[in-house]
């Protein structure tokens, strides 16, 4: 609130936000995509303050180029896991140069180095990518190259968002790619973008004669409907 609240096309949120979404269960934050430097490197700065007071799993924005090529591995269940978070593009607005652990940019050379330096060390691996063409229902050809160099890379789940509408859900041999959940919760107009998706799985791990196998089983999806009245009254209702 510090940088004053403001909406498009350059946003910043109260920390409520966070407090909200942590109460509500997310364990899990990315936070690079297409706004992350719409209040600049002290919106960056104040967010990652902010986050650190959580007991959340975060990717995507760094203080530090120490920070951003930590390694941050949580476990469940006796499975390890980590996620990598990745916007494709900021709006035209730049990194500082010298500062570009300040929000993740997607290229194929940094997410080998991310990934190959992690596989070793954890069961599950989670990417999050912030790509594709907003309101297109359809996954474009980059959304569907980069989709396929993770799944060869070894990433288990591929999580997607920016379109703001429902795209499809398919395995790339066994990578489960999720090509965007649409809208969660939104004040944009028209029915498109107020239904969302939200995806289960469950991860199994197996020891077949020493050897770890990670097996994603039973994919399910609900769609999401956003409910509200002249800007107030938000509510997700499920189908």
């Amino acid at each position: 609130k510090a940088l004053g609240l403001s909406t498009y096309p350059r946003f910043n949120s109260p920390e409520e936000i966070g407090d909200a979404l942590v109460d509500v269960g997310f364990n899990l934050v990315s936070l690079a995509n297409n706004h992350t430097l719409d209040k600049g490197e002290q919106g960056i700065i104040n967010s990652n303050q902010y986050w650190k007071t959580k007991d959340v799993m975060v990717s995507g924005t760094y203080d530090s180029f120490e920070e951003q090529n930590k390694i941050n591995i949580k476990t469940k269940n006796n499975i390890s896991y980590n996620l990598l978070s990745y916007t494709t593009g900021t709006n035209g607005l730049t990194v500082p140069h010298g500062k570009e652990y300040l929000v993740n940019i997607y290229s194929d050379e940094k997410v080998k180095e991310d990934i190959e330096k992690v596989r070793n060390q954890v069961d599950v691996i989670m990417v999050s990518m912030h790509w594709g063409n907003e309101y297109e229902h359809t996954p474009n050809d980059e959304q569907k190259r980069i989709a396929n160099y993770l799944a060869e890379l070894g990433v288990n789940i591929v999580i997607g968002h920016h379109p703001h509408v429902v795209q499809p859900i398919e395995f790339i041999d066994d990578t489960l790619v999720i090509y965007s959940l649409g809208n969660f919760i939104s004040a944009q107009i028209g029915l498109n973008k107020l239904v969302g998706m939200l995806v289960s799985v469950d991860i199994i791990k197996r020891d077949i004669n020493n050897s770890i196998i990670i097996d994603l089983e039973n994919v399910k999806s609900e769609l999401i409907y956003t409910s509200y009245n002249n800007f107030r009254d938000f509510k997700v209702i499920p189908y």
